[in-house]
């Protein structure tokens, strides 16, 4: 698995060496992060989640519908933190039950281009394309949670557009380059809303029991089944 750390302190040490080496105007001081961890809190969901109570989670029912399905939001915050925008994709499931246990399957995009001006002219930008893939299972007892296998493979590019007088050091045409193959374990609740965070200190689920999301910052995955 390629290590999510590699891409900014490398090109940004770079990047501070060409600058350093320049008359240019020094640019402003850029807090280097992670992709996994950025620095700013998400808009994560506050409110109780409403029940969705179909299938699995309906005592109502008798029998459990043979399908379920809805969709996994996938949110990746900005890289370099201090402002509210992020990036978000849709990627459509499908639960099939047999022998009283649903297995899951899922496929989308995420697709991403993020960028930040600095003093100087200077404009950084991370480009993420990724195949988003999911598996896993739930019971069909009523209350079982949702356990799913998430893989994201594909690759992010990271590059600059600097002033005329400062050298060329990856460009859109010739950018840094990182392959990304990063499984993912997660476990939801099955209702509108439940939701898993994921940075460097690991994965946070809104599994009763389990603290943290507010405090933390990330990849953030928010469930929504269909009615």
């Amino acid at each position: 698995m390629k290590k999510w750390s590699v891409l900014f302190p490398f090109f940004l040490l770079l990047f501070v060496l060409v600058l350093s080496a320049c008359d240019s105007p020094a640019p402003a001081e850029v807090v280097q992060t992670q992709t996994s961890t950025p620095t700013q809190l998400q808009s994560i969901p506050t409110a109780t989640p409403t029940p969705t109570l179909i299938g699995a989670l309906s005592p109502d029912l008798m029998d459990p519908p043979s399908k379920l399905t809805g969709e996994l939001e996938v949110r990746f915050p900005h890289p370099w933190g201090g402002q509210p925008e992020f990036c978000e994709s849709f990627v459509p499931y499908e639960l099939n039950l047999e022998d009283g246990i649903y297995d899951l399957s899922g496929e989308g995009n995420f697709e991403c281009v993020q960028s930040q001006t600095f003093e100087g002219g200077v404009t950084q930008f991370l480009e993420q394309h990724y195949k988003i893939a999911l598996a896993g299972s739930m019971s069909s007892i009523p209350g079982s949670p949702l356990i799913m296998d998430l893989r994201m493979t594909g690759n992010q590019k990271g590059y600059f557009e600097l002033p005329p007088e400062v050298p060329e050091m990856f460009t859109a045409e010739d950018p840094f380059n990182l392959e990304i193959d990063q499984p993912l374990a997660m476990k939801f609740k099955y209702e509108d809303g439940s939701n898993c965070l994921w940075n460097n200190n690991g994965m946070f689920c809104s599994l009763e029991g389990e603290q943290g999301m507010s405090e933390q910052s990330g990849w953030l995955f928010i469930l929504h089944p269909d009615e």
